[in-house]
């Protein structure tokens, strides 16, 4: 089973015969809290993180590439910044305006001082030579 949910398997399930565009894509390799609105009470859900999840969506993702009409990838973040805390939400008061600075942190190909992350860096360096 994967360690997330796999979008990449439902690509050969749709009867496209058009090249398909994926932009915005990586998995976080830290735990990471989404606000929701909810009619009688605002929420939080954590979102679980590893660097074999953030692995596993890489080699996925470089799978589809290659296998799937697309001409390239794109990695979204180069390095990684914290995510905001649970406490955040409640300043900001708006589950939208959280989740939109806490969409990507831990989803880098290195860490937030600058180091390599071995599950990811390399294989990326890999597959752009």
């Amino acid at each position: 089973m994967p360690p997330v949910v796999d979008p990449w398997d439902q690509l050969d399930r749709l009867d496209w015969d058009k090249p398909i565009a994926i932009s915005e894509t990586s998995a976080r390799s830290c735990p990471v809290w989404k606000g929701f609105d909810n009619p009688e009470e605002d929420g939080l859900l954590r979102i679980p993180g590893s660097s074999t999840t953030q692995r596993y969506w890489l080699d996925r993702a470089l799978e589809a590439t290659t296998n799937q009409p697309m001409a390239f990838m794109v990695q979204s973040l180069y390095e990684d910044y914290p995510p905001a805390g649970r406490t955040f939400l409640q300043e900001v008061n708006n589950p939208l305006a959280y989740n939109a600075i806490n969409l990507w942190p831990c989803s880098g190909l290195y860490t937030q001082d600058g180091r390599a992350k071995p599950e990811v860096c390399s294989r990326w360096r890999e597959a752009v030579q």
